[in-house]
């Protein structure tokens, strides 16, 4: 839900029709951080982020697309099996410990799969 850029983004009135949700959303996508922030502080964000001229980074579904590209890619397939990287040896892009291995469930499997063929 990428939003575009007016001159209308300085004027708080410009955003006090906006559901939280949708505040929330205009802030994730030029990366300011709104944590738990009530409407009248994400307004007032928002309003900052316009004066600022924040542009959009990145869309959101594209850039957790991306991370998913990634983190599937992060697997084998050898002899129809999938192989995980031996943790004594983790290259670029793994952190060291069990705790970066990926969650490996069913849906993630036939993905791999899917994609390999």
């Amino acid at each position: 839900m990428a939003f575009r850029h007016t001159s209308d983004e300085t004027d708080e009135a410009f955003f006090r029709n906006w559901g939280v949700e949708k505040l929330k959303c205009y802030l994730l996508e030029r990366e300011v951080p709104g944590g738990n922030t009530n409407k009248e502080g994400l307004i007032n964000l928002c309003v900052f982020a316009g004066r600022l001229g924040l542009r959009v980074v990145t869309n959101v579904q594209e850039r957790l697309k991306e991370e998913e590209r990634e983190r599937i890619g992060k697997l084998r397939l050898e002899d129809g099996r999938i192989i995980l990287p031996d943790p004594d040896s983790l290259v670029v892009g793994w952190e060291e410990g069990a705790q970066s291995y990926l969650e490996l469930c069913q849906i993630d499997v036939e993905k791999f799969w899917d994609e390999s063929e």
